[in-house]
């Protein structure tokens, strides 16, 4: 039996790798930079960060599972990306090709943090991917405003119900074009109350326990009755021993990132093996 579908992989830095092989490139490369001092300088970040990217494109998640099933990926993924772009990226993707070149993809989608929006830059001319980290930094002003209104002042009802409709939008998307998915929450934010509160206050909106189709996602908890509202790969991270790529950086390592591959394609096994 074979796994024959071309791999569409996006999500944020879980996804994509951040800092995930940087100290091998650097090596091979003879750079002498840590991570922190590439990103604090932009020639330096000409200069090194596009070939780096290509570079860890065979260990993170896409690569390690395209290399597990020996199929070509598309890898979407971006370190600081939001769930909104997430979907929208792979849209866009899928819009730019025939149905006849996308019925044989299968989407791979790790959902990130909730408190991230896409947002137009007058200045940039252009839509940003915005977070809540970017209120306290100088450089991140013209979006001030917004992140106060749209992320610090708004609910954890807000932002479930904002990532409810990011999930919902992509995945009817692909069930309407008959393209196979699996997903997975990179990072999650429950509200104080939990699934249970959760539930009460977005049910007279939209039921949300029928929205997505459980099968298809991986679950870090199999007692999670929504998973997309509950344990994510972080949480599973936390319960582990040195999990992350540095003291310095709360990413996954590269053994991490290993371990969680081989999970995907394990999932991808037992739901959609040589099916079309």
């Amino acid at each position: 039996m074979s796994f024959n579908k071309k791999l569409l992989f996006s999500g944020c830095s879980f996804t994509a790798g951040d800092e995930l092989v940087w100290e091998q490139y650097c090596y091979e490369k003879s750079i002498q930079r840590t991570w922190d001092e590439l990103n604090e300088d932009n020639a330096m970040i000409d200069l090194h960060y596009p070939a780096y990217i290509n570079y860890r494109k065979q260990f993170n998640l896409g690569g390690q599972v395209g290399n597990a099933f020996n199929r070509p990926v598309i890898d979407l993924s971006m370190d600081g990306n939001n769930n909104t772009r997430i979907a929208l990226s792979v849209i866009k993707k899928i819009l730019e090709k025939t149905p006849e070149e996308t019925e044989d993809f299968h989407v791979c989608v790790g959902w990130t943090s909730l408190v991230r929006r896409t947002k137009w830059s007058n200045m940039r001319k252009k839509f940003a991917s915005v977070s809540l980290g970017h209120y306290s930094k100088q450089k991140y002003s013209e979006f001030h405003p917004y992140i106060k209104e749209a992320i610090v002042n708004a609910s954890g009802y807000d932002h479930n119900l904002h990532f409810i409709h990011d999930v919902m939008l992509l995945e009817n998307f692909l069930k309407a074009r008959g393209i196979t998915y699996t997903f997975w929450l990179s990072l999650s934010g429950m509200p104080m109350g939990g699934i249970k509160d959760l539930k009460e206050k977005l049910f007279p909106v939209i039921p949300i326990d029928k929205v997505s189709e459980r099968s298809n996602w991986i679950l870090f908890n199999e007692a999670d009755p929504i998973p997309m509202l509950g344990t994510s790969w972080t949480d599973r991270l936390l319960t582990k021993t040195n999990p992350w790529v540095s003291e310095l950086n709360a990413h996954p390592s590269l053994a991490s990132a290993t371990e969680f591959a081989e999970s995907i394609v394990s999932h991808i096994q037992s739901r959609f093996l040589d099916k079309k």
